[in-house]
């Protein structure tokens, strides 16, 4: 795991001759994206007033013809695609009507807890339960597996069904190992674990697995996750846009999960409140109402601007009408 003592990025504003302006978020994840700020800072500022709103039409389609020609890396094209949709569903352009059809109101969310000692597992899960939280990911992967297998039976003692269970092993396990420790955990009613072990190895026989797999690393770009999808049995795409390539790859990606009848849940790779938005807007079109991963508020010290999404209950809420937020940065 990367400790992140703080964000560094640079936020893209587009206006038109109105003055209505649309902001978008480039913040490369050290460690994780594939591209780097200072990469992404220079061709920015090389491409800055060659992309014009002249070039747009009313739907997702001319968004990505208008960018076709630019060889974005996925941080800059998140933070340019989100800066000019967010100006023109300002200007009354309706990007989603016929290509999605519907966007939820609520969106759940999941609590991720982190490696300690039982007890303040414990401790925590009470603490966000009584906040209204109901679905918990939680870290696995310790040096012994009967660490993991004693956390959990804790866990599901003390709290029962009322809580559902997600679990995350960052890989640490190899295709044998795996299948063997999932075996073991298959009654404690998990809802999935995310990449126990690198899912791009072409892992055999993964419909044996006693616990339903989701694809997070292995899915961080767009032909990685198109490819998870259409040819795998993986059952939930964890899709982080900033690090995948953008939000129309992202509505891609969505639309394709959606057809298989395979779920994506949006994860956030510590955005501000920027970044944040243009995922809440994602996870309301994901037509499901599993929990999300968007629980990052309580990560930050400070952000940029007060986030316009805050969790409540376990859940945020979200007006498609609304979108986007007014985001006046003078206030910072």
């Amino acid at each position: 795991l990367i400790n992140i003592g703080e964000r560094k990025g640079f936020y893209v504003v587009s206006e038109d001759q109105s003055g209505r302006k649309g902001y978008g978020e480039c913040s490369p994840l050290h460690g994780f994206s594939r591209d780097s700020l200072d990469d992404t800072r220079r061709v920015f500022e090389e491409l800055k007033g060659k992309i014009t709103v002249q070039e747009l039409g009313n739907d997702l389609g001319s968004l990505k013809d208008a960018l076709s020609g630019f060889n974005l890396s996925p941080s800059l094209a998140f933070a340019i695609e989100q800066s000019l949709m967010s100006l023109f569903l300002q200007s009354g352009r309706n990007l989603f009507d016929g290509y999605f059809g519907r966007s939820a109101s609520l969106i759940a969310v999941n609590a991720v807890i982190g490696f300690g000692t039982d007890g303040s597992i414990i401790n925590l899960i009470k603490e966000k339960l009584l906040a209204g939280y109901t679905v918990f990911k939680i870290k696995v992967g310790r040096e012994s597996f009967e660490d993991d297998y004693s956390l959990l039976n804790k866990i599901r003692t003390r709290f029962g069904e009322t809580i559902k269970l997600r679990l995350d092993a960052n890989r640490k396990w190899s295709f044998d190992c795996a299948a063997k420790n999932l075996s073991e955990l298959k009654g404690f009613n998990i809802e999935y674990i995310e990449e126990p072990f690198d899912l791009n190895s072409n892992p055999p026989a993964l419909n044996d697995l006693s616990i339903p797999v989701a694809a997070d690393e292995s899915a961080g770009s767009f032909d990685n996750a198109l490819r998870i999808i259409n040819d795998s049995s993986i059952e939930y795409i964890i899709l982080k846009p900033m690090i995948l390539g953008g939000i129309y790859s992202s509505f891609e990606i969505i639309k394709r999960a959606e057809k298989l009848d395979k779920k994506v849940i949006l994860s956030s790779s510590f955005e501000s409140g920027i970044g944040k938005s243009a995922l809440i807007m994602l996870a309301s079109l994901t037509g499901h109402s599993f929990a999300h991963g968007l629980d990052t508020d309580s990560r930050f010290n400070q952000d940029i601007y007060t986030d316009p999404y805050p969790v409540n209950g376990g859940v945020i809420q979200f007006d498609s009408e609304s979108y986007p937020p007014n985001f006046d940065l003078r206030l910072k």
